[in-house]
């Protein structure tokens, strides 16, 4: 009986080690075949909406499809690698592909976190200094070439430590684990860039709150004044004086929202800019008169731009709860160090709460569909094209 036990022991083989690792992490592997599944064509639709249908370029276009595309590469690349990372938890042989793929990674996650702040501030700007000059397309472009010119400098090093760690398991066997390279393992290299990575990711989510907190108390300040101006005033329409401060009000808030929707060429000039600013003031000075429809002119100025700042608040919204988990683990993997209890439950749980950040790669769109009604009708007119030539 005891020999017989030792030989099944004893025949137990790495391959037979890593199918038990791979089954208790099942759950993560399904978490993950779902997130690319439904982000990939998402995101390839959004991709297709921007890119293909709509004709007017801005600065918020040109980020929400480099976002999209961004999206799309952690879908179909990274996603997957984190699948066969799983799968093969003690039987990664290959260093290079290891080093490749992490570096991807990294790169794509602060690449989508990038641009999600250069969307964000630009789209403060807008709202809080609306009369001002704005980006231009040609200057967004060049903010996303910086942008993906950063997050490689910051995730080169991930190629450099990332490799095959060596884990010695029972009946002497050796696990081959895609990490950081045993040859920086007890280096503080691993450990001041994983501190890093952590703090871009931090800063990014509290720039975030920082900026859609100055947007909601500029938000907050016009419904006050309109709503002050409306108790104060009633509704005597007589008055020539109240008239023309409504009109003044009604104007700045006009300008604010159409400053927004001013789609300008990467060849055009500042000057081009202020010609665009002074013409979209004498527009609204036309739609502000006293006519009875000025009122809904006004508010039809108004309501791309709400769409698009509510647009990028759900994102950005989505974005800081999805990296909020993955900051928690990477804190308590760093506080509880040398201390974590790994079993089957840790296994199932934790590669899927630090892998909540990439929602974030697929939830956007359905955020446009929800919120979007052009990007609705897009799709339809697009799924029609697809529908009438099979």
């Amino acid at each position: 009986m005891h020999g017989n036990l030792s030989e099944s022991v004893l025949s137990v083989t790495l391959e037979d080690l890593n199918d038990e690792e791979t089954a208790q992490r099942l759950a993560p592997i399904i978490y993950l075949s779902f997130l690319t599944l439904v982000g990939t064509p998402g995101n390839l639709l959004v991709i297709a909406v921007y890119t293909f249908t709509v004709k007017r370029r801005s600065t918020h276009r040109l980020f929400i499809t480099a976002l999209a595309v961004t999206d799309f590469l952690v879908c179909t690349v990274a996603v997957p690698f984190e699948i066969v990372q799983m799968t093969n938890q003690l039987t990664f042989y290959s260093e290079w592909a290891c080093k490749i793929f992490r570096s991807i990674n990294v790169l794509l996650a602060l690449l989508s976190s990038f641009i999600l702040i250069a969307l964000s501030a630009d789209r403060t700007r807008r709202v809080i200094q609306p009369l001002k000059l704005q980006m231009t397309i040609r200057q967004a472009i060049w903010c996303i070439f910086l942008i993906t010119l950063v997050a490689f400098m910051f995730a080169l090093p991930e190629a450099v430590i990332s490799g095959i760690s060596l884990e010695n398991l029972e009946n002497n066997l050796t696990g081959y684990d895609c990490s950081f390279s045993d040859r920086y393992k007890d280096k503080a290299y691993t450990t001041v860039y994983s501190s890093t990575l952590l703090a871009i990711y931090i800063g990014c989510i509290f720039a975030l709150i920082v900026m859609y907190s100055i947007i909601g108390r500029q938000v907050l300040s016009h419904v006050h004044f309109r709503s002050t101006f409306i108790r104060q005033n009633g509704t005597d329409n007589h008055s020539t004086a109240s008239t023309n401060k409504l009109d003044r009000n009604e104007i700045k808030l006009s300008l604010e929202e159409t400053c927004d929707s001013i789609d300008i060429d990467e060849d055009e000039s500042r000057s081009k800019q202020l010609s665009e600013l002074k013409s979209s003031r004498e527009s609204t000075m036309k739609c502000n008169t006293k006519s009875p429809d000025r009122r809904h002119c006004a508010m039809r100025q108004q309501n791309s731009s709400k769409k698009v700042t509510k647009i990028a608040f759900a994102i950005s919204f989505c974005f800081i709860l999805s990296y909020v988990p993955y900051v928690a683990v990477k804190l308590n993997a760093s506080i509880a160090s040398g201390h974590f209890i790994s079993n089957s439950t840790t296994k199932a749980i934790f590669p899927i709460l630090g892998r909540t950040f990439i929602i974030n790669n697929i939830v956007n769109p359905i955020i446009y569909g929800f919120l979007d009604q052009k990007f609705r009708q897009k799709c339809k007119i697009i799924f029609r094209h697809l529908t009438c030539r099979m």
